[in-house]
């Protein structure tokens, strides 16, 4: 959700000349997402800590391999209320398209090339440039637990002196 606040900030602070969207995307739901993130609205708010359980460990590549950082962020969730984790989903839901309104120049993309939240066909590589969209090898939609040292790697490149 981070990607979608630096985006909103973005084009309220002219000084921010770039961003870095590290498993986010621009684009808007299609109305199946939309749907899906209502119920998963709906879901929070009644049970949260089945939520919680649910779906933090479907953020990774390997659940097995991250169990022990999979735990810490399900503690560190169950310390959010039921209402901040269901507006947040619906925060998303009702999100706008940015794809016409961005200067790709002023983007870092980084994906993790087995995330299966945030479909890497979805992002215009025709007009992302090759030097502004890096895919994180062996790394889900957590890229920066799963491989930290590759996203690392990436962000010094564009660390200012």
């Amino acid at each position: 959700m981070g990607g979608y606040v630096a985006l909103l900030m973005k084009e309220k602070i002219p000084a921010c000349n770039k961003v870095i969207m590290l498993n986010s995307n621009y684009w808007s739901d299609s109305s199946s997402k939309k749907k899906a993130r209502g119920r998963v609205s709906k879901i929070a708010f009644k049970a949260k800590n089945y939520f919680i359980q649910e779906a933090i460990p479907n953020l990774f590549s390997d659940q097995l391999k991250y169990k022990e950082e999979i735990q810490k962020l399900i503690q560190d969730a169950q310390k959010m209320t039921p209402e901040a984790i269901s507006y947040a989903s619906l925060a998303m839901k009702n999100r706008q398209d940015k794809t016409n309104e961005l200067n790709f120049d002023d983007l870092i993309f980084i994906h993790g090339e087995l995330d299966l939240l945030v479909d890497k066909s979805m992002f215009d590589l025709d007009i992302i440039k090759p030097s502004h969209f890096y895919e994180i090898s062996n790394a889900g939609h957590m890229s920066y637990i799963e491989n930290h040292g590759e996203v690392i790697d990436v962000l010094k490149l564009y660390l200012i002196d």
